[in-house]
């Protein structure tokens, strides 16, 4: 009985405790919202993204002065065209015109990084996954792209 007891004491203990250490760590931020337009997010990992393409294509550092506002000025443009075009109702984008733009885009940066690989670098994720990611903003940007 006596082992019984204990071992129920224990659990309770390590149930109440793993919970107060846990606690009493500061969480990790993964991501951040750097702004907001409309009902659309700019993360900070989508603007850094942005930056470090930008700075590989122009060869220049992604730390370079003004870069990052203009670049975030650049993604917030286009989500106030987005936030227009999903508006209008008689835009449509098909499946097949966002599979074939995201193959085009991802093709062209594996070129302009210098293969597959290096694109992969630069992103920090296989071309796999950066498909799955951007499929959704390859839509919204070929929606609002429709609008001009």
């Amino acid at each position: 009985m006596t082992n019984k007891y204990s071992l129920l004491l224990q659990s309770f203990i390590i149930v109440l405790v793993i919970p107060i250490v846990m606690f009493g760590q500061q969480a990790e931020v993964l991501d951040r919202i750097v702004a907001v337009v409309g009902r659309e997010t700019i993360l900070l990992s989508e603007l850094n993204a942005e930056i470090e393409f930008y700075a590989f294509n122009m060869r220049v550092e992604p730390t370079t002065q003004g870069l990052a506002e203009q670049t975030l000025q650049t993604l917030v443009d286009q989500k106030l065209i987005l936030a227009k075009a999903q508006e209008d109702t008689t835009l449509i984008v098909s499946e097949d015109e966002v599979d074939r733009s995201l193959e085009a885009m991802v093709a062209q940066r594996a070129q302009q990084a210098g293969g597959e690989r290096k694109l992969e670098e630069i992103y920090g994720m296989s071309v796999g996954r950066m498909r799955r990611e951007w499929r959704d903003e390859m839509r919204k940007y070929l929606l609002a792209e429709r609008l001009s």
